[in-house]
C-alpha cells in the first residue's frame, strides 16, 4: 500500500511529537539530576558566606589587638620615663 502524502506528514509530525517528548523528559531528567548539585552549590556558597563573615572579624579582631600593643608600647615608653626619673630623684635624694 502506498503512503500518501498527508500519511507521510502525520507520520513525520507523529515523529517529531515523539522526538520532541523525548527532548522534554530528558530535559525534565537533566534538572532532576542537577537539583542535589545545586543543593550542594547553595550549601557551598552558605558556608562560604559564614567563612567571609568570620574572616571580616578576625580582621576586625586583628586591628583592634594591634591598636592595643600599640597602646602598651607607649605605656612601656612613659613607664620606662617615670622609672628613670624616679631613678633619679632617689639618687638625687641619697646624694644630699
Amino acid at each position: 500500500m502506498h503512503r500518501t502524502r498527508s500519511d507521510r506528514k502525520a507520520t513525520e509530525s507523529t515523529e517529531e511529537g515523539v522526538t520532541q517528548e523525548r527532548l522534554a523528559q530528558a530535559r525534565v531528567a537533566s534538572l532532576a539530576a542537577a537539583e542535589p548539585l545545586a543543593a550542594a552549590l547553595r550549601e557551598t556558597l552558605s558556608e562560604a558566606s559564614g567563612v567571609r563573615e568570620a574572616v571580616r572579624q578576625e580582621q576586625a579582631v586583628q586591628a583592634e589587638l594591634g591598636e592595643v600593643v600599640c597602646e602598651v608600647g607607649r605605656f612601656q615608653e612613659q613607664h620606662q620615663k617615670w622609672a628613670s626619673a624616679f631613678n633619679d630623684l632617689h639618687t638625687a635624694i641619697k646624694l644630699a
